[in-house]
């Protein structure tokens, strides 16, 4: 699932929240949600699934803070749809002119 969040301070610019779950369907597309498995290829949910699925998108360290901050406050509840990306999107709109019209 995603979110977009509008940034009020620009009116071309907003910020999509991508939970862990698109990153996995992308690279998983026979992820079952229930079984936290890939049934086609039998990859469980886990450190290796979830870094094949950011590859090129974030650096696997950056998740990894995640991990050692889940270990130090005993959270074991970081599942595939309880993590997510933030990503920040500009677009442009054209405005028309009286002559385009």
């Amino acid at each position: 699932m995603s979110y977009n969040l509008v940034d009020s301070n620009f009116e071309d610019n907003y910020t999509n929240l991508l939970e862990g779950i698109v990153f996995i369907e992308n690279q998983y597309p026979y992820y079952d949600k229930d079984k936290l498995e890939d049934t086609y290829s039998n990859s469980k949910y886990s450190i290796q699934m979830i870094q094949n699925s950011l590859n090129g998108i974030l650096g696997i360290d950056e998740f990894y803070k995640i991990v050692i901050f889940d270990i130090l406050i005993g959270n074991s509840d970081r599942h595939h749809s309880n993590w997510a990306i933030i990503k920040n999107v500009s677009f442009r709109t054209k405005k028309k002119n009286v002559r385009d019209i």
